[in-house]
């Protein structure tokens, strides 16, 4: 004799979506995940990268990358502009500045 469990489809949703919630909950990507450098010299940087497109200003790892490259010439990185080249995909601009 088999004996099949049945579950309700609403419980089984509320299960998935809990074990979702606890998975994502546990697992933080890098900083710098998906960020490409696309030009970076004395003068500048230019990082291109998925974003929301609600952000003014870019997360942290943006900086500290733009940071690490114009420090290399002995300068400062000052955040200057987002230019959104696709719905997700944005530039981001920043101007390596003498410090101060």
């Amino acid at each position: 004799m088999k004996v099949t469990v049945i579950r309700p489809p609403m419980i089984q949703a509320i299960a998935a979506m809990m074990l979702v919630r606890a998975l994502t909950g546990c697992v933080q990507p890098p900083a710098d995940e998906g960020i490409r450098i696309l030009r970076s010299d004395a003068d500048g940087v230019t990082l291109r990268g998925l974003l929301d497109a609600t952000r003014t200003t870019p997360p942290d790892g943006y900086d500290q990358i733009a940071t690490a490259h114009c420090s290399r010439a002995g300068k400062e990185a000052l955040f200057d502009r987002m230019e959104q080249r696709s719905t997700f995909g944005f530039d981001v601009i920043y101007a390596c500045v003498t410090k101060v």
